[in-house]
This record gives structure tokens, sequence and C-alpha cells, in this order.
């Protein structure tokens, strides 16, 4: 398994984060070391899923691994000239921000990377998992199969009226890398999503703040934070409970719910480009937001109402201050 993973994050790099800084590099603005790796993953991944669905519905899903290889050849310059500079962070920021991702991602991971691992011969879910995930699984196989897409519960019936963009990356990885369902949806992925919830809080809260401790702070509070839920249960009846009780999942395992945590992090990058964007006017970067708050309304629906409302809003406002 170590090995495969290892190969998976060299594929998620070639196929997301090379893809995704070139496009960056296109827009003419200089970003920092941990911004190109980190915006340049979550637009890659938008992009390979947004590719991967096109030429899903054109019967040619092949057709992604040269058009990646393609661009990745494209962009040789940017895999050779990428050097990690961090002297703008001391050793001792650098290990607290290492120690709260390190723990940040082991608490999310605890919640899903068990399921789907034998126990004694059994196949194994814990949690919500248990229905989620055997749904999801079986959905990456219908993907496998081909376009148009099946619903994995009724025989012979498409599937509609459901956000099913997050399981697009992990079919595609299973069906050219021949990598595990199981792994893929339960540890590669929910890593990787995990890491870039991390990152761009990160990188969101050092912007607004303005300081590396700022960044710090948000990092640490989109880990480990959450509702006062289990007050509720414990007053009840001494137990510790209460993961929905406010209608709103705990972050912590929102990894177990893909939909869920790649919305968080595209509405991070959306916040993030759209600050950018504020001082300049910009056409590249203005089409890399276009396509990230488009296919958002496919990767969760309720998180694209959010930010389309908000989006209008600060349109009205923005509309009668200039007016």
């Amino acid at each position: 398994m170590i090995l495969n993973f290892v190969i998976f994050l060299i594929a998620s790099f070639l196929c997301f984060t090379i893809p995704g800084i070139f496009l960056l590099q296109k827009s003419k603005i200089s970003f920092s070391f941990l911004e190109k790796l980190t915006l340049g993953t979550v637009i890659g991944f938008v992009g390979f899923t947004l590719l991967a669905y096109i030429f899903m519905a054109l019967r040619g899903p092949f057709l992604i691994l040269p058009i990646t290889a393609l661009i990745v050849l494209t962009s040789f310059k940017i895999i050779t000239g990428l050097k990690i500079n961090l002297k703008n962070y001391s050793k001792k920021q650098l290990s607290i921000l290492l120690i709260i991702f390190v723990l940040g991602i082991a608490g999310q991971m605890a919640i899903v990377a068990p399921s789907g691992l034998k126990v004694s011969q059994d196949l194994v879910f814990y949690s919500s998992n248990g229905h989620d995930g055997p749904w999801h699984i079986a959905l990456i196989g219908e993907m496998k199969k081909g376009y148009p897409l099946q619903n994995p519960v009724f025989a012979g019936e498409r599937l509609v009226n459901y956000h099913f963009f997050s399981d697009i990356a992990p079919a595609q990885f299973s069906q050219f890398f021949r990598f595990s369902n199981l792994d893929l949806y339960f540890r590669f992925f929910p890593f990787l999503f995990s890491l870039l919830l991390g990152a761009m809080a990160f990188l969101l809260g050092r912007k607004l703040g303005n300081s590396f401790n700022a960044g710090v702070w948000s990092t640490f509070f989109v880990y480990f934070v959450g509702s006062f839920g289990f007050l509720v249960t414990w007053m009840q009846n001494r137990t510790l409970g209460g993961e929905s009780i406010f209608w709103a999942s705990q972050i912590q395992s929102s990894v177990g719910n893909p939909p869920q945590i790649i919305s968080s992090f595209l509405i991070l990058t959306i916040i993030y480009l759209f600050i950018i964007l504020l001082p300049r006017k910009n056409l590249i970067l203005f089409a890399i937001s276009t396509l990230l708050v488009g296919t958002l309304v496919e990767f969760k629906i309720y998180a694209s109402v959010v930010v389309l409302i908000s989006l209008a809003i600060v349109g009205i406002m923005q509309f009668i201050k200039e007016g």
C-alpha cells in the first residue's frame, strides 16, 4: 500500500499540480511556492475532473491521459524550475505548522482510513461509511463502465440529480493506474483532500490577517474546532455525540464525505482568488475563478448556492458603490 500511495502522490502531482501551475503562470501574476503548489493542485484537480467528464460524455475517456501528458510535457520548465522557497519562515514557525498539519490530517484520516479494510476476512466499514462508502465505491465502478452513468442502486436507471464530480478523479485513477477503489476512496484521496483543506486555510488566513500567525490559527481552527453539539447529548443522556445536531457536520468528519470536503477547500480557493482579482483585472485568473465556481455546482450544490448568493450580494454592492 505504501508504494501505491507514493505512486498516487506522483500521479497527482503530474495530473493536478503541474497543469494547475501551468494555468496560474499564464496569468502573469507572481505567486509564492506555497501558493503555486496549493492553488495549482486545486485548480488542476478541478480541471482534470471537468475534462475527464467531458471526454467520458464524448465516449472517449482514454483521451484524458494523452491530454494531461501533453500539458505536462509542455510545462516541463515548470517541473525543473519549481524551487522550494520557504526562507520567509523560521524553523520554529515551520515546525509548528508541520505539527498542526500532521495532527490535523491524522485526526481526519483516523475517521475514514480504517474503512474498506479486511478484518478476519470481512470487509469492514465504520460510521457513516457503512452507507456512503459502498455507494461511492459502486458509483466509481459505474463510471469506469462509461457514459451515460447508471444508478448503482436501481439497475438500468440513469444517475440523475446527484453531485457526482467527486468520484470522477478516483474512477479515472482506478481505471488508468490500477489503484484499488477502496484505497483511493478511503485513504489516498482523503489524505490529499485533507492536505488541501489545511493548506488553503493557511494561505487564506495568512492573506486576510497579513501574518504567519493568522495562517497558523486559521489552519488550527479548521482542523480542530467544531460545534458544541456534544454538550447537548451530554446534558441529555450523558453520552458524547451531536455530530450534526446543529444541521452542520463537523469538519473533522468531513473527509468521510468527499463532496463536502472538496467544496470546503474549493470555497476557500475561490475566496482567495477573488481577493487577488479585486485590485486587478486579469482575464486568465477570472477564467480560472469561473471554472471553480461553475464546477462547484457538480461537486456540492449547497456550497454553490452559498457562493453564488454571496457573489450576487457583493456584485450588487460593488455596482451601487461604483454607480
